[in-house]
């Protein structure tokens, strides 16, 4: 079997509209289909027979999506509605953007030159190309986006037949899949962007002053969205992934799931508003005590209001830290309990001095536990945006705490509060 090497060219096309925003969010209707009307016949190559095998089968499962491609291309315009207008993409490039890819999502995969036409005519009338100008804009796309499926054609490969075959089952996608394809796809995505300033330098070499300008005002939404896809993708690649990311609220097939992802949101808000007025423990004693340590996880999950994943995470790194410490406590009891007796009984300044600091000493380690213990929960539990929103409190926290200490030079600091 011989694979025309620009059968996934609309791969590439999506990332020029969104640069893989799209492509991300609606990715089983631009990969469904091998290219069956290219008049200008690339150079063939023949891939390995696993690979043939495996495309035959991602084009006989996507056979089945292509039967009902109108009620499959109103899920995929109201995903993508509903992710532009959660992530705030309102510009006037953002939504000639929005209308373009489902105009083109209205047409099959099988049709790749109607969409290509499509898509070449509306920068044409948009940017006032000639018609040199887009001839040359269609044929730099499909160089480059030959070369970039050619290039990661084995990473692309059994994501799009993973996708294609969970569609083509009525199955919903699961935070797991997501989080393997988002730890393949991200490093893509700045080839991806290389892509399209390529194309772009080209194009600009032969436009006015009038028609650069237009077209940087477009790359400046495509960068936004470019990069608000790759902030979202860490939150994936952590699996911290439900279907209204993608906008599929209105699914059936993911319905349950957002109902699920709703009703966790509900209960995270009412363990948020019953926190309110919870202070913070204090984390210089919560410290030194182990036994205190999950009323300050709970105030944490709280104070940041984390889902039903995360909490279960919090739970898992308390459990593992705080045997840790009572292990370490346990082992040191006889000396810690000794010297602590011998800094209260001793007749001697000095020598209470000496066991009062032998006892903290061998306290320390606890201390460096908690300490890690709570990096680890902003590492591997909080995401992105609450990682902002912690950082941001410890900044708050840090000028309150030097305004106090210009009034009050001798008042002790929190360290622990002061080293996160």
């Amino acid at each position: 079997m011989n694979i025309r090497r620009d059968s996934k060219i609309k791969l590439f096309r999506l990332s020029l509209c969104t640069l893989m925003a799209g492509a991300i969010i609606c990715m089983s209707a631009t990969v469904y289909a091998e290219d069956k009307g290219k008049s200008a016949k690339p150079k063939e190559i023949t891939p390995p027979n696993a690979i043939v095998e495996q495309l035959q089968a991602v084009q006989s499962r996507a056979s089945v999506l292509m039967e009902n491609w109108y009620d499959e291309a109103s899920i995929i315009k109201d995903a993508h509605n509903n992710v532009f207008a959660a992530r705030g993409w309102d510009s006037e490039a953002d939504q000639f953007t929005l209308q373009l890819i489902n105009q083109i999502t209205d047409i099959s995969p099988m049709q790749n030159r109607e969409r290509e036409e499509l898509f070449i005519r509306a920068y044409q009338d948009r940017l006032g190309l000639s018609d040199e100008q887009a001839q040359m804009l269609g044929e730099e796309m499909r160089q480059e986006s030959m070369r970039f499926t050619m290039q990661h054609f084995t990473e692309l490969l059994p994501i799009a037949s993973e996708i294609i075959s969970t569609r083509s089952q009525n199955k919903p996608f699961t935070a797991e899949m997501v989080q393997r394809w988002s730890q393949k796809l991200e490093p893509l995505m700045n080839d991806a962007l290389e892509s399209v300033n390529r194309v772009r330098g080209k194009l600009e070499a032969t436009m006015t002053p009038e028609q650069k300008e237009l077209l940087d005002y477009d790359m400046e939404s495509v960068m936004k969205r470019h990069n608000d896809v790759k902030e979202m993708m860490q939150d994936w690649k952590a699996g911290n992934w439900d279907p209204r990311d993608w906008g599929l609220h209105n699914d059936p097939v993911h319905i349950p799931q957002v109902l699920d992802a709703e009703a966790a949101d509900a209960r995270k808000n009412l363990l948020t508003e019953n926190a309110k007025g919870n202070p913070q423990p204090n984390l210089e004693t919560t410290g030194r005590d182990p036994s205190a340590w999950e009323r300050y996880v709970k105030w944490f999950v709280n104070e940041f209001e984390c889902d039903e994943k995360q909490r279960i995470a919090a739970d898992g790194i308390l459990k593992q830290h705080e045997k840790e410490a009572l292990n370490y406590l346990a082992a040191k009891a006889d000396d810690i309990e000794y010297n602590e007796r011998r800094a209260n009984e001793s007749l001697s300044e000095s020598k209470r001095k000496y066991h009062r600091n032998q006892a903290e000493r061998l306290r320390a380690p606890v201390e460096r536990i908690f300490d890690r213990m709570c990096r680890k929960l902003e590492s591997n539990v909080l995401n992105r945006e609450q990682r902002m929103k912690l950082r941001k409190s410890n900044i708050a926290d840090k000028k309150q705490r030097t305004k106090e200490g210009d009034k009050s030079s001798d008042k002790p600091t929190d360290r622990k509060t002061a080293k996160r």
